[in-house]
């Protein structure tokens, strides 16, 4: 007699497997319940009523001849359909997973860096294609000091640490040259490179520059007159701050009379 074909264990399965097959066994017995009924003669709103579910998802189910399985589709925002190009590409040396997901991109690709990391994460990497690891990893805080500040501001050690940085990935690279010419403008008060460099921040990959953009923008008179313009606002931020330092001073104590006195007395 032959032996039945062994299935593992519902432990041994991923936790996502296995919701999907207990998602697949509630519709088959959906299924069943409508055939039964069907049977027995039933409408198809009778069904739908007496099993509790929508009128078309019964007539779809009592016009089935069999069991409808769902198929996993395979979209634009997985990397699944790109598979075989980003192989070919991996296998030609590319191993940059920021730009096999530009190129993916323009092909029309949907979805985020972040998946097509995962897809290619177990793929070998050859040893020259690893970038050489720091010697002491530097802090998210103490990566942004580096990668904003100019090379006059920086020891030789902290430039060459800044370096290893933007050759770990190509979006820290990225997103160096983005900061840094953010920086020259700003200082140099040149508005004429405020809307090229607001084109490439919101065509960047780096989701927290293009909605920094996208906040400049809301803001573009009052962005181009900062720069255009000799005067600040520094004053008037500087009376708002002391202003709510005395209003807290005074938390529970005191009224607007005294707050004014003490505004215009130490003014």
């Amino acid at each position: 007699m032959a032996e039945e074909p062994t299935t593992p264990n519902e432990g041994e399965l991923p936790r996502a497997e296995q919701e999907r097959q207990a998602r697949r066994a509630r519709r088959l017995d959906c299924y069943e319940q409508v055939k039964a009924l069907q049977a027995e003669g039933m409408s198809i709103s009778a069904i739908a009523r007496a099993l509790g579910i929508n009128r078309r998802t019964a007539q779809k189910l009592v016009h089935a001849e069999a069991f409808p399985e769902r198929v996993r589709r395979v979209g634009s925002a997985s990397p699944h359909r790109y598979e075989q190009y980003l192989r070919e590409r991996w296998e030609a040396g590319c191993q940059n997973v920021q730009q096999l997901w530009r190129e993916i991109c323009e092909q029309g690709y949907g979805g985020s860096s972040q998946a097509v990391r995962r897809f290619v994460s177990l793929w070998s990497r050859t040893p020259a294609s690893r970038p050489e690891p720091l010697p002491h990893p530097a802090s998210p805080r103490h990566a942004a000091w580096l990668l904003m500040h100019s090379d006059d501001k920086l020891t030789d050690e902290e430039r060459a640490e800044r370096d290893a940085l933007r050759q770990q990935d190509a979006i820290l690279q990225e997103l160096y040259d983005i900061a840094q010419e953010f920086r020259r403008f700003v200082r140099e008060q040149d508005s004429q490179a405020l809307d090229d460099w607001l084109r490439k921040a919101t065509a960047t990959s780096i989701r927290e520059i293009r909605g920094f953009a996208r906040h400049l923008q809301r803001d573009l008179a009052a962005v181009e007159a900062a720069l255009r313009l000799p005067w600040s606002n520094g004053q008037t931020e500087g009376q708002i701050t002391r202003l709510k330092l005395l209003k807290r001073q005074m938390y529970g104590r005191a009224k607007l009379d005294l707050l004014r006195i003490r505004v215009l007395h130490r003014g």
